[in-house]
């Protein structure tokens, strides 16, 4: 999804009639609204409207997910991970405009989930080293290296401790 300059705002939303899309729909849910949006995306591709198609664009990516009850926050994160802040932004200042209650759930759990991502990273700087070396090949022989290392001080802290209780007994 490509980002537009100037974001997306409500009044985009508004003006893209993305309500036409819910209220044809037969089935009122978002696997149904999914395709019915990437029309409208394509259609306003071909009509040359940037904005109404990125709106549809998003639109069709957040109806996109099967989501399932015992969907966790980690399939969320990995699902929805191509988010940007902007498009973020856009979702918080049109949740309140949707009217469906199952697409205004939906963007509600993203941006929960989202949310709480972004609190996890800022409390815990490390946080975005995770997984950084799960590509490299070199990785599972420096981790066997780093435990040879621990088990060879261990060994020593244990030999330490034991003259020093032999040295105690005499």
């Amino acid at each position: 999804m490509p980002l537009i300059n100037p974001p997306l705002t409500k009044e985009d939303f508004i003006n893209s009639r993305w309500q036409d899309v819910v209220n044809s729909s037969e089935r009122k849910e978002c696997s149904a609204y999914n395709r019915a949006f990437w029309n409208k995306a394509q259609e306003a591709k071909e009509a040359g409207n940037v904005r109404e198609q990125s709106v549809f664009e998003i639109l069709a990516f957040v109806t996109g997910a099967a989501i399932k009850p015992e969907s966790t926050d980690e399939f969320f994160a990995e699902v929805f991970q191509n988010l940007t802040d902007e498009h973020l932004n856009f979702l918080t200042e049109i949740a309140s405009e949707v009217s469906d209650p199952e697409l205004q759930a939906r963007i509600a759990d993203i941006l929960w989930v989202k949310k709480q991502q972004q609190q996890i990273q800022e409390s815990n700087p490390w946080v975005k080293f995770d997984g950084i070396f799960k590509d490299d090949p070199l990785f599972d022989d420096f981790v066997e290296n780093m435990a040879a290392n621990r088990r060879e001080l261990d060994a020593e802290v244990a030999a330490y401790e034991a003259s020093l209780e032999e040295n105690q007994s005499v």
